[in-house]
C-alpha cells in the first residue's frame, strides 16, 4: 500500500513537473510577443506622431496652390479662347485658299 501511494506521488510530481515546464516555456514565448508589440507600437508611434503636421502642411500647400489656380483661371481661360479664335482663322484662311485654287483650276484650259 505504502508503494503504490509513493509511485503515485511520484506520478503527481512528475506531472506537476511536466505543466510547471510548459507553463514557464509558454510565459517566455507571451513576453516575447509582448516585447515585440512594444517595439512594433514604439515604432508605429514615431512614425504616426508626425502624421498631424505633415498632414496640416500638406493642407495648408494644397489651398494656397488652389488660389493659386483660381487666380490664373481667369487668364487661362482668355488665352484658351485667343487659341481657339487662332484655330478657327487658321481653318477660314485654309477653306479660301482651298477655294482660290480650285476656282484657278477650273478657269484654266
Amino acid at each position: 500500500m505504502v508503494t503504490v501511494v509513493v509511485v503515485l506521488n511520484t506520478l503527481i510530481a512528475l506531472i506537476s513537473l511536466y505543466v510547471a515546464l510548459q507553463i514557464r516555456k509558454l510565459r517566455r514565448r507571451l513576453a516575447k510577443i509582448a516585447d515585440t508589440l512594444t517595439k512594433a507600437e514604439r515604432n508605429t508611434h514615431k512614425v504616426l506622431s508626425k502624421s498631424p503636421k505633415t498632414i496640416s502642411k500638406g493642407q495648408r500647400s494644397f489651398h494656397k496652390l488652389n488660389e493659386r489656380y483660381q487666380r490664373f483661371e481667369p487668364q487661362l481661360k482668355k488665352v484658351q479662347q485667343v487659341l481657339a479664335i487662332l484655330g478657327l482663322l487658321q481653318r477660314l484662311s485654309q477653306t479660301r485658299l482651298s477655294d482660290r485654287k480650285s476656282k484657278i483650276r477650273t478657269k484654266m484650259p
